[in-house]
């Protein structure tokens, strides 16, 4: 059915709540006509066969003629207002004499009145024909007051506003009759669910005028296609009501359920009001974060930052520069799980599965870990702008937009040299405030401590100092001359500098500033004003020395075997045993380590994940040796694509490794090759006492056991096989795997956050680790990748997520921390996504430091 004259103005609702709209409705009656039944009687009727053909219920029997306008009047609230003020000063205007038909009330307004309607939007919808379109307010006035004379010097132009209607079968028992009313709590329940999704829609439009979006796309995508399935699922609501209403009202089989089930299927599909509103308000909290920072950073109009989705591609090749420095926004996914669910339901009703919909999961701004090291880049970004805001400089700061990567949200900076990433390069932030060591009458010795990050791109170190005037000197009363620091520069990365030749009895401030390989750090606070002494006749050094103790413990062990207790520890600062020179395919370096294997001699053995090569380092080598792999990227029996675990026969000299990007499980023997298991999902690899070999397949969300030198069936599954899910009975991606002496099975289940132990032979698992959510609070995991048990149960989680190794004891409610869990990062007590996790003989901990290409030794603490 389409709508023309005033009806359209049901169509036209406000399109934003930061709008205030008034509506000004004209309505008039003319004339009545009425119609007899004589003609319609039995035996009257002209066209006999209309009565057969169930074409009508009713006749129309009067009509009352006239017509009505709506005019409406948008104005949108600037911030320095409120709508309760725009919408008292509209309603006040529209009480002036000249809004009455009769008479010849002219408009008088103030200047303000004036200004304010002059921003008014204006609309009309009537059963009036206008010459032409209403352009502002005053036509709008003057169109009001002619509407009379536009209805035709006899009514004309009038047009049937109401009806009154006659039930045929009164007349003829024979014709169509309405058989039932809708009830009108359904009628309502129909109203409210479209009224929700409009009103979510206008919401989402709302943000959409953010001011972020005219640099950043990347969410305004989402939301916009937030907005356009909100709309299709009216449409959809809309057309069924269409075409069950006149079923339901007539003599048919549906039944009233059919219109309650269509809006009762919308409360368990991804369209449920709560569903939407929890997305769309976690959508306007990382909005609200993303302008606050833009913002912040935008603000000093002196920094020249580039804020824009695609400003990395428009820089990148730029000769200008020499680097460029790019705060990475990682915050939006490509492929939103809760938009896809609702584009998977439009399409696919009748097969749409719920169990499916997007799972409860904390947002990455309530993870305090995460918001603390989105803030910390934040500010090595902006204070390293600053330190280097100069003419001509050789580096350029942008703000981009990029996807986020295996679901982690966060904000890196990341450096580019020649058009190429610099990997593990880390904002060297501002060094502490310089204090001093010694002092005599005409120098002063002072050292400093290590930024806290970033401290290998330190070359040496520039000192500033000035004379200290005390609080005489501040703000306007300070001269050009006295804001002037004398500079001295260190040799090396020194820190430690001798400042000579200074006047005796004088006070200095001292500050100091990094200076890296590409540019300068932020300046360090100063430093506590510093008084040179006196000079005496005699010629003496007083020296004044701070001292700072460091405590040295010497630990001493009457006997060289490892006992396991619940009390171990391990020392907080690892030793990096291999990689660590950044990401590269160098026998010294690594990129993206995964699974590592410990032997008798200390021999660490890596699946060298992206170099796609299994490399083994012997104990204190400077590099590794390629022992499998390491012929490219490739499916051949002598490449690997991806290798994520691997276990390593010390008496045969075999590996056997998960080929993961091959799907296949290869053993190498002495540079031969053989296919074990092939066409498998495999990720993590166990062996238990026995020599049956344990593979996890993540995509079929279960670990299968084969039989040593028995690959040619599909296995006996130990642990899920029921389909993905997080019933104790299910996995959701699992990766790594551990078997113990009982032959017991511990599964991280990564989408889970959960570690689980599957006895032998056992028809569902057991929740050892996690299983709260994901988090990071000590009951939580965040994605735990690998995984070990000690001699007395106790497990040992790589809590990827959370950058820490946490230890659980079965049945406690919660796990405690063993290493890491200092934030993500690369000082020797920090981890950055860590991945496998085994212990060597003397019960030292090795972790594979994913994103810092490395292999970190904690040191057991005897």
């Amino acid at each position: 059915m389409s709508i023309s004259g005033s009806a359209k103005y049901a169509e036209d609702y406000q399109r934003t709540n930061y709008g205030a709209r008034l509506t000004l409705k004209y309505s008039t009656t003319t004339h009545f006509q009425q119609l007899t039944m004589k003609h319609l009687g039995k035996g009257n009727l002209d066209y006999l066969d209309l009565h057969d053909k169930n074409l009508a219920t009713h006749v129309v029997t009067g009509v009352v003629y006239g017509a009505e306008a709506f005019f409406i009047f948008d104005r949108a609230i600037p911030d320095s207002e409120s709508k309760k003020e725009i919408s008292g000063s509209l309603k006040a205007i529209f009480k002036k004499p000249a809004f009455k038909i009769e008479g010849e009330a002219k408009l008088n307004l103030t200047k303000q009145e004036k200004n304010f309607v002059d921003k008014l939007h204006c609309k009309f919808y009537g059963d009036f024909h206008l010459n032409k379109n209403l352009n502002n307010f005053d036509e709008s006035v003057k169109i009001y007051r002619q509407l009379p004379l536009l209805l035709g010097v006899n009514n004309e132009n009038a047009i049937p506003k109401k009806v009154w209607l006659y039930p045929l079968h009164l007349l003829d028992n024979n014709v169509t009759r309405i058989v039932r009313e809708i009830p009108s709590n359904l009628v309502d329940y129909s109203i409210s669910t479209i009224e929700n999704l409009r009103s979510l829609e206008v919401r989402a439009l709302d943000s959409l005028e953010n001011s972020i979006f005219t640099s950043l796309n990347h969410m305004k995508k989402q939301l916009l296609d937030f907005t356009a399935q909100l709309s299709e699922m009216q449409r959809y609501l809309k057309e069924s009501i269409a075409l069950y209403l006149p079923k339901l009202r007539g003599n048919t089989d549906v039944k009233e359920s059919v219109l309650f089930n269509l809006f009762k299927q919308v409360d368990s599909s991804p369209f449920h009001k709560r569903t939407l509103e929890s997305w769309l308000e976690e959508k306007e909290k990382e909005i609200t974060l993303m302008t606050t920072w833009i913002e912040n950073l935008a603000k000093d109009r002196n920094l020249d930052i580039l804020i824009k989705s695609s400003s990395l591609d428009e820089v990148i090749d730029d000769t200008r520069y020499d680097y460029i420095l790019c705060l990475s926004l990682r915050l939006v996914e490509k492929n939103d799980p809760q938009l896809t669910f609702m584009d998977n339901y439009l399409h696919n009703m009748n097969n749409f599965n719920s169990s499916s919909a997007r799972k409860k999961h904390i947002p990455w701004f309530e993870n305090s870990l995460t918001m603390a090291e989105i803030r910390k880049n934040l500010r090595q970004f902006k204070e390293f702008a600053e330190a280097n805001n100069v003419k001509n400089t050789k580096i350029r700061f942008i703000v981009n937009e990029v996807y986020s990567f295996y679901h982690i949200k966060t904000v890196e900076v990341n450096l580019y040299n020649g058009g190429s990433e610099k990997e593990g390069f880390i904002v060297p932030s501002k060094p502490d405030a310089p204090y001093a060591i010694s002092v005599t009458d005409n120098n002063v010795t002072l050292t400093w401590a290590d930024p806290a990050t970033g401290t290998e791109e330190v070359r040496n170190y520039k000192v500033m100092y000035q004379k200290h005037r005390g609080k005489t000197l501040v703000g306007k009363n300070k001269s050009k001359k006295d804001e002037q620091w004398a500079e001295v520069y260190t040799n090396a990365n020194h820190k430690k500098i001798i400042i000579s030749n200074l006047p005796p009895s004088s006070k200095f401030v001292f500050k100091v500033q990094s200076i890296t390989t590409i540019e300068l750090s932020a300046i360090s606070a100063c430093s506590e004003p510093i008084e040179t002494l006196a000079k005496k006749v005699e010629p003496t050094t007083t020296t004044s020395t701070k001292t700072t103790t460091t405590s040295i413990t010497t630990l001493t062990s009457t006997t060289t075997t490892i006992k396991i207790s619940k009390f171990n520890k391990w020392k907080q600062n690892a030793i990096t045993v291999a990689g660590g020179k950044g990401p590269g395919e160098e026998l010294n370096q690594l990129e993206h380590p995964h699974g590592i294997f410990i032997d008798k001699k200390k021999n660490v053995f890596i699946a060298d994940y992206y170099n796609h090569r299994i490399v083994k380092w012997k104990y204190n080598a400077k590099e590794g040796q390629i022992i499998a792999g390491g012929n490219g990227k490739g499916n051949r029996m002598d490449q690997l694509n991806e290798p994520t675990d691997m276990i390593v026969d010390q008496q045969n000299h075999s590996i056997i490794i998960v080929d993961f990007m091959n799907s296949r499980v290869i053993q190498w023997v002495n540079q031969n090759q053989q296919i074990l298991i092939d066409n498998i999902d495999c990720w993590g690899l166990a062996m238990d006492k026995h020599g049956f070999l344990y593979v996890s397949d993540s995509i079929k969300d279960e670990v299968r056991r084969w039989k040593m030198g028995e690959y040619n069936n599909k296995g006996i599954v130990v642990a899920g096989g029921h389909g993905e899910g997080d019933k104790l009975n299910q996995l959701s991606y699992p990766t790594f795997i551990f078997v113990d002496g009982d032959e017991f099975v511990y599964v991280s289940d990564r989408e889970n956050n959960r570690v689980m132990k599957w006895r032998k032979d056992a028809k569902e698992g057991k929740i050892v680790a996690g299983g709260n959510g994901l988090g990071k609070n000590l009951n939580q995991l965040h994605y735990p990748a690998g995984v070990i048990v000690d001699d007395l149960g106790q497990i040992y989680v790589a809590d990827n997520g959370n950058h820490r190794v946490v230890r659980w004891r079965e049945g406690k409610k919660e796990g405690e921390i063993v290493v890491g869990g200092n934030g993500r990062g690369s000082q020797s007590n920090q981890l950055s996504n860590p991945r496998g996790l085994p212990f060597d003989d003397e019960g030292n901990l090795y972790v594979a430091d994913f994103w810092n290409h490395r292999i970190q030794k904690f040191e057991i603490i005897l």
